[in-house]
């Protein structure tokens, strides 16, 4: 039997890297510790515009509601009375700018007039306390979905394009508020538009974007020191996309949602962490969408907008509490380094709970269910599986309250495999 069994298990290619993460397959009802919660819809329709987090408030600039139309309005969402208010529009229609926010104040660098407008180069600061914009100093190198970070009082303006999906830049330009002045820095090595790029502890991080009109989603991670004026590849992002939100929350950088190609929108969000250059599947973005904007008020995380799978613009606004989301896995970048360890989330649960995982590599998984006395009353999955991500339901229509267990199998080539179990809790 022993060499029954090795001779099956080498029919099956090894296991690079197996991630699983758990999320609830229903809208629950809105608590302290909800990982996910919707709040007031955005007054205005929009993507391709910026969200940017000042004095505890969000203030969404710009945008379009359809490809050749882009318009300067800018509104105020306060997360204390979970409002908006209508604030000074931008001095000119914009949309797929970078913004940042230094010192209180908001600056807004380049963007296009429309879709497949030519680059802009303006640059305009917003004053909250004022409610007033004013023109500052052109960048040097108009571009169109460049991105942007402020770093030790200086605003870094990198990458985007010429016009609309063209061919993307390189280029990185530093900007000094107090001089109003620009400076030319090295160039990113990777080019790319409609990226993220945000800084933790004194160095920017350039993740994700596209480099021409395919749309096809970049993965690379790239790290800059201003200090130094170098950059230094990191570990890739596990999913590739463009067209991102991101934020920084207690020094963890997160990419939410995006597309990975034209019209392939993912709702994936994946947190960094710069210290140990790894990242870290969490619970997904409930609204699938792309070209959303994102930005951190008292440690949550604020998705809005954004356009959806037909490219409908949205108003859609999701709140991201990083602290609540125990049901994340570790996404072991590495392929080198196999994992099989998985979270359940929420647990408790009470009627129907998907399971979602990732192989980076083709192998043979069994995912199964065993009631308390060691009965197998579910399998989930038992075959051979190729790369890519895979969605299993837990219904629990038929079962009776109780605990349960979970039990994932990786078979690797050469008889060895792993195994881990964990405990679900059924409630009714």
């Amino acid at each position: 039997m022993a060499m029954k069994t090795k001779n099956y298990l080498t029919h099956y290619l090894q296991l690079s890297a197996v991630a699983l993460f758990v999320s609830s397959a229903f809208w629950i009802n809105s608590s302290a510790q909800e990982v996910w919660v919707k709040k007031t819809d955005m007054p205005t329709k929009r993507n391709l515009f910026s969200v940017c987090s000042a004095n505890e408030k969000l203030y969404a600039i710009g945008g379009c509601d359809i490809p050749t139309h882009s318009f300067s309005t800018v509104e105020m969402y306060d997360p204390l009375t979970d409002s908006w208010t209508k604030k000074t529009d931008l001095p000119l229609a914009c949309m797929n700018f970078a913004a940042a926010v230094i010192n209180g104040r908001i600056y807004v660098f380049g963007g296009s007039p429309d879709l497949m407008g030519a680059a802009l180069s303006g640059t305009y600061e917003y004053d909250p306390s004022g409610d007033t914009w004013t023109a500052k100093a052109d960048m040097p190198a108009p571009r169109v979905g460049a991105s942007a970070c402020a770093v030790n009082g200086k605003i870094y303006v990198a990458g985007g394009a010429p016009t609309g999906w063209n061919e993307a830049y390189t280029t990185m330009e530093e900007y000094d508020p107090d001089t109003d002045t620009w400076t030319k820095k090295s160039d990113m090595p990777t080019a790319r538009f409609c990226f993220y790029l945000s800084s933790v502890n004194g160095k920017i991080y350039a993740i994700g974007g596209a480099f021409n009109n395919t749309l096809t989603g970049l993965s690379v991670v790239e790290e800059y020191d201003p200090e130094t004026d170098t950059w230094t590849a990191k570990s890739a992002m596990p999913s590739a996309r463009f067209g991102l939100g991101g934020a920084v929350v207690e020094g963890k950088i997160y990419a939410i949602g995006g597309g990975s190609g034209y019209q392939d929108l993912i709702t994936s969000v994946e947190e960094y962490n710069p210290y140990t250059n790894s990242w870290t599947t969490k619970t997904s973005l409930p609204t699938r969408r792309w070209g959303l904007a994102a930005d951190t008020v008292n440690g949550k995380v604020y998705a809005i907008g954004g356009a959806g799978q037909t490219n409908e613009r949205l108003k859609t606004v999701e709140i991201y509490n990083p602290a609540a989301d125990t049901g994340a896995l570790t996404n072991l970048v590495s392929p080198e380094k196999p994992s099989s360890f998985f979270g359940i989330y929420p647990n408790p649960f009470s009627s129907a709970t998907t399971i979602r995982y990732r192989l980076f590599s083709p192998a043979f998984v069994r995912l199964s269910v065993y009631d308390i006395l060691g009965h197998e009353i579910q399998v989930l999955a038992n075959t051979n599986q190729t790369q890519g991500e895979y969605e299993f339901t837990l219904d629990a229509e038929n079962l009776v309250k109780g605990v349960y267990y979970c039990k994932i199998q990786v078979c690797k080539e050469y008889g060895n495999s792993a195994t881990e179990t964990k405990k679900l809790i059924l409630i009714k």
